[in-house]
């Protein structure tokens, strides 16, 4: 799981869409690996701290992760099962983790 961390860190531009924090919610299934996600980020930029959960340290689910993405209130949506149609909109870039 580390590897894949550092692979999603590697794909990501710090610059968007707010490089003072990196917020992160959805599935409380997928702890292990946002923390993973959260260590390697924060070794690749240690000025820009990462949040997991709205408000912090309080993931809400997978629903409700898509739904802040969508809604800009977080960068990341680790969710837990497939995207539906309607969820999907051009300007999202799924990666996915098996």
């Amino acid at each position: 799981m580390l590897k894949e961390a550092n692979q999603i860190v590697s794909n990501l531009d710090a610059s968007l869409p707010n490089p003072n924090v990196l917020a992160i919610d959805g599935s409380v299934t997928m702890v292990k690996l946002i923390k993973l996600l959260e260590n390697a980020y924060e070794q690749k930029y240690p000025n820009i701290p990462v949040t997991y959960g709205v408000p912090e340290g309080m993931p809400n689910g997978s629903n409700q992760g898509i739904k802040n993405l969508l809604t800009n209130q977080v960068q990341i949506a680790a969710i837990s099962r497939p995207l539906q149609p309607e969820e999907a909109p051009a300007n999202i870039k799924l990666i996915s983790y098996c």
